[in-house]
């Protein structure tokens, strides 16, 4: 049996139907589980991204796409979280106002990171550094990212080590730019 390999446009169709749905819980004024499935199909197409991009060479082209879906994978799990356990510790509605902040930023990031993936000749890693920077700081903001340590606890100290290896010759490749 083949499996159909999820495309951006499948991605993009999630991202749109999450949207659709916050919209509707946002004019009930209540959390509903109808955003579960498009969380699901979303988190599941930025975690197998992000993993391709961590298995991917270190240079100075994969580190800035694999940044970028780390962090999807993190806020899209913690907006799940947050849209869980809403109507038991008080967060209902505010959290669908937030979580619609949020995927509003994610549509730009992932405009960059399909680019990329489609030519990454024409990368611009200081662009998609940029809006992920800028998304995690909405995120931050309306708590739908993970807090330091908890980011931290899922990395190893050896791909820890990797990552910032390849984000220091990132930098300093933007920086002779």
């Amino acid at each position: 049996m083949v499996r159909d390999v999820p495309s951006f446009a499948d991605l993009i169709g999630n991202v749109a139907k999450l949207e659709e749905t916050l919209g509707s819980m946002q004019v009930s004024g209540k959390v509903s589980k109808k955003a579960d499935a498009s969380l699901d199909n979303i988190i599941s197409f930025v975690t197998g991204r992000e993993r391709m991009w961590l298995d991917a060479e270190p240079t100075e082209k994969s580190f800035a796409p694999y940044h970028a879906w780390r962090n999807l994978r993190l806020i899209f799990s913690k907006m799940r979280i947050r849209l869980t356990e809403a109507p038991t510790v008080g967060d209902n509605p505010i959290v669908v106002d937030q979580a619609r902040e949020v995927v509003s930023k994610v549509l730009s990031v992932l405009s960059t990171l399909a680019a990329i993936e489609s030519d990454s000749s024409n990368q611009n890693s200081k662009q998609l550094l940029e809006g992920v920077r800028h998304l995690r700081s909405v995120s931050r903001r309306v708590n739908m990212t993970a807090s330091g340590p908890e980011e931290i606890k899922e990395v190893g100290e050896e791909e820890l080590a990797k990552g910032l290896d390849a984000m220091l010759m990132t930098m300093a490749a933007i920086g002779q730019t």
